[in-house]
């Protein structure tokens, strides 16, 4: 019963087709700051 379960969902998640997107347009924009230097010492 347990194994039955488990495997059921399983086998749906595989089987049923899901559209997924990995990109949802968002675009960051980064403004440049003065004063400060990237030098590596953390």
């Amino acid at each position: 019963m347990t194994k039955t379960c488990l495997l059921m969902p399983c086998l749906l998640a595989l089987l049923w087709p899901a559209r997924v997107q990995a990109h949802n347009g968002a675009v960051a924009i980064a403004v440049p700051l003065a004063g400060i230097t990237i030098d590596g010492d953390l």
